[in-house]
């Protein structure tokens, strides 16, 4: 999956939207909202879908969802720095 967002990406954004419907298929959505984010430069709407399938597996419990958990705070730190740099 990372693969294909990484090429997706480097293509531009229309690559990125023709696989936004794959976060609507269970056994895809999980995965490829993390890569989303992680390797392609998205608008406000594909951000918040993504995170909010990303908190939603960290609401549970065991091991996906500690995992989750750790991505969004390492997330939430990357922004605030972002935006501190960018303050400057």
């Amino acid at each position: 999956m990372r693969n294909i967002v990484k090429k997706a990406a480097k293509k531009g954004n229309e690559a990125i939207v023709g696989l936004l419907p794959l976060l609507n298929e269970p056994t895809t959505a999980n995965w490829l909202a993390f890569q989303i984010l992680e390797l392609a430069d998205v608008n406000r709407f594909t951000e918040a879908r993504c995170l909010s399938i990303i908190k939603s597996i960290a609401a549970g419990e065991g091991i996906e969802a500690m995992g989750s958990k750790t991505w969004l705070d390492r997330w939430e730190a990357k922004r605030i720095s972002v935006r501190e740099t960018q303050n400057k």
